[in-house]
């Protein structure tokens, strides 16, 4: 079908063009369509069909209009209506072909036949209204005997009109109903966006319909709902229309509510200044990417701050002017902020927001944070506080190539002043125990680290958080687990990381670490309501049964890792009776049944019994795919990250071709042609294979996430959805504690 229809373009774009060709081309494709096989053809004489047609230009109700256009013609032909874009691009280049070929009636005929095709649809309105204008143009030059003049006269006799002049009113007619009836998203698929043309020809003639005022016709709630769509930046241009509209856009208050502007380009600290002063009903102010707009000034911070209804503030890229120093007495009296989210916050204003803020404040968010909040919130109480992210600005390149956090972190305040906390996520710190004689005075007493956090359900240690001071045997770092916890993802492939978090016990006085199998039965945390599980670093098989066995029933992402990576997991092994690491999944994880488990996902695995011979594959990970298919069997997504291991790309074309059809795969050892072919077999088999950085969290959660410089982005990105009840890692709160 397409074929003919390029035949047919090509044949009117030929100079000269030829007509009879393409209208045989287009007739070909128009028997071809479903809604004409039935229906047979009207006759060649059209003048009962343009009479029928032309009736709405004595009625101005548009009922009526419809009712006429559905009507069948006089002679009794039943007229076909079809909704096929092909269909209707047909039938205007024939229209075109025969109006370029001068076969005016024709031409006209087949127009009007587009608009009963479908009356919802623009083309067949621009059509007739060009070919009346046309006429009446051609008609002012043509002699008394010329063809143009003969079809006028033809015309005018079934319209009844007495001037040719008339004929540009009925076109204004079609125009008219054609803005009144047509909608935008019925437009063909050519590159003429015809709702755009009749919208302009509307203009042009002055048709009433064209400058209707929406703001006078819609009623308000409505009006109000259609400018929520548009952002802040179309939302102001819309304020120069009219006064009418300046009044409406501005008098609502939930236009305003949240201003959420992705990339504000720089602006002088007057302008920005009477910009919020004018509207002092935000309560949301998002800043997303704040690089055009430059660093922030001491007035612009002052100016945010002091907006009244300002309850949640993000600026994840903000950068700060290094005069921008800020005091108690230059912040407002009353600030009720519920979330704060600033990148590379001072100090000073640091200790100053968090004071104003201590009573009020649910969700904090520290990208690119220089500071430690240990000694800052020594001193604070923060009930309320319900979501904290944080991530250390300075890490160093060991001579290994292991990034290596230089900011410490003791979480003993952190936790004592945030006794409310349910989610957390840390990256680029190097957390330790604050159980020292040298620790802060807590305001809220000595606190014991075993009694925080017990609300706590999803915690994130990213993949540069250490606990490196005392290596593995060291006090506990972090408040431990309880039931409530629900997902834990631990993306560090230190191994004194996730010993620290869930294998450290106290005992007494003292702290001990279940290092050997069968060591600490029965004290280790019982977290029955975990659902998500992503562990970076190699642990011992028993090990994990102590936590996972417990949630198996309510288990849904799964991610482990089989061999121990990096020097700091090796000088473990001394601590360690036999190898360190999972090993056979199939085998030592064969109690490990979750039917309701949907992703699962594997780490630094090869079980080749000869992975230096010369000949043949050097990779296996059939023992993998088998416990999947023992073990798994709801199993929908599946990550795959073999490591630096050589003949694995076979392995990940047999998992796309797997009978199972696993819906997503995520990999990162296919390149270049390979992840070509990949994708091509994939597609086939209806997979979707996705390309995805080894240390990024993988799973359902994180299929609609686009990632472009680094993973933490895209986990704080989720917190700027205020409307999303799916946010990732925690959920915005309101005034009232109810989640958005």
């Amino acid at each position: 079908m397409r074929d003919f229809i390029e035949k047919a373009r090509a044949s009117l774009e030929m100079d000269p063009p030829d007509f009879k060709r393409a209208m045989v081309h287009l007739l070909k494709v128009i028997e071809q369509c479903q809604s004409c096989t039935d229906k047979g053809r009207h006759g060649k004489d059209k003048e009962c069909h343009i009479i029928q047609c032309t009736k709405i230009f004595r009625s101005n109700d548009s009922g009526e209009w419809r009712d006429i256009i559905n009507r069948p013609c006089p002679c009794g032909y039943i007229w076909p209506q079809c909704s096929s874009p092909n269909h209707i691009e047909v039938l205007d280049l024939l229209a075109d072909a025969q109006q370029q070929g001068q076969q005016w009636i024709s031409s006209l005929a087949t127009a009007m036949g587009l608009i009963r095709l479908n009356p919802t649809c623009a083309a067949g309105y621009c059509r007739v209204a060009l070919i009346l204008f046309a006429l009446e143009k051609e008609h002012k030059t043509a002699t008394s005997d010329s063809k143009i003049a003969i079809t006028v006269e033809s015309l005018l006799s079934y319209f009844e009109f007495t001037k040719p002049e008339r004929l540009r009113l009925l076109a204004a007619k079609f125009v008219n109903v054609g803005l009144r009836m047509a909608v935008a998203e019925t437009t063909p698929s050519s590159t003429i966006n015809y709702h755009r043309v009749l919208q302009l020809m509307g203009h042009r003639i002055g048709a009433p319909e064209s400058k209707r005022d929406p703001a006078k016709v819609l009623p308000l709630e409505l009006y109000v709902a259609i400018f929520k769509y548009l952002d802040p930046t179309a939302r102001s241009r819309c304020l120069r229309v009219n006064r009418n509209w300046h009044g409406l856009i501005m008098g609502s208050k939930s236009l305003w509510a949240c201003l959420d502007i992705p990339k504000p380009g720089r602006v002088a600290d007057s302008a920005f200044v009477l910009f919020l002063k004018r509207r002092p009903i935000i309560e949301t102010l998002v800043f997303r990417d704040m690089s055009n707009m430059g660093p922030i000034t001491h007035k612009k911070l002052v100016t945010i701050l002091s907006t009244p209804s300002l309850r949640r503030l993000v600026l994840p890229t903000s950068r700060f002017d290094p005069d921008c120093i800020v005091r108690s007495v230059d912040l407002p009296s009353k600030l009720h902020l519920t979330q704060l989210c600033i990148a590379n916050i001072t100090f000073d204003f640091l200790h100053c927001i968090l004071y104003h803020t201590q009573k009020t404040l649910q969700i904090l968010q520290l990208p690119a944070c220089s500071h430690s909040l240990d000694e800052l919130m020594a001193n604070l109480s923060m009930p309320n506080l319900r979501g904290l992210a944080i991530t250390g600005s300075r890490v160093v390149t060991t001579i290994r190539g292991n990034p290596t956090p230089v900011l410490p972190l003791a979480i003993t305040p952190i936790a004592v002043a945030s006794p409310n906390l349910e989610e957390l996520f840390i990256d680029s710190f190097d957390v330790y125990s604050c159980e020292h004689p040298g620790q802060p005075q807590l305001v809220n007493g000595p606190g014991d680290i075993e009694q925080c956090w017990k609300k706590l359900r999803a915690i994130t240690l990213g993949p540069n958080v250490r606990t490196g001071r005392g290596g593995i045997f060291v006090a506990r770092g972090f408040p431990p687990p309880t039931e409530q916890m629900e997902r834990i993802d631990i993306m560090s492939t230190d191994a004194t990381v996730i010993h620290n978090y869930l294998y450290t016990v106290k005992v007494g006085d003292q702290y001990q670490h279940a290092i050997q199998d069968q060591e600490f039965q029965g004290i280790l945390p019982v977290m029955p309501n975990l659902h998500t599980f992503r562990c970076r670093a190699a642990v011992r098989a028993s090990l994990l049964r102590e936590i996972l066995e417990p949630a198996l029933s309510k288990l849904r992402v799964l991610e482990l890792s089989v061999l121990p990576h990096g020097s700091v997991s090796r000088s473990l092994a001394g601590f360690f009776p036999g190898p360190l690491g999972i090993g056979r999944v199939d085998e030592v994880l064969s109690w490990l049944y979750a039917e309701n488990l949907e992703h699962v996902g594997l780490h630094d695995f090869n079980y080749c019994p000869d992975r230096s011979a010369q000949v043949g594959p050097r990779f296996d990970g059939k023992p993998f795919t088998k416990w999947i298919e023992n073990n798994l069997p709801n199993v929908t997504s599946v990550a795959v990250y073999p490591g630096a291991q050589p003949d694995s790309n076979t392995y990940i074309g047999s998992l796309i071709a797997h009978p199972r059809k696993f819906r997503v795969i995520w990999q990162n050892s296919l390149s270049g042609m390979a992840l070509d072919m990949g994708l091509d077999l994939a597609r086939c088999q209806g997979v979707q294979l996705r390309h995805w950085p080894k240390g990024v969290p993988a799973g359902p959660d994180w299929e609609q996430i686009i990632l472009k410089d680094d993973w933490r982005d895209a986990a704080f990105k989720s917190l700027w959805k205020f409307d999303d009840p799916k946010s990732r890692y925690f959920s915005v709160v309101d005034d009232n504690d109810s989640t958005s």
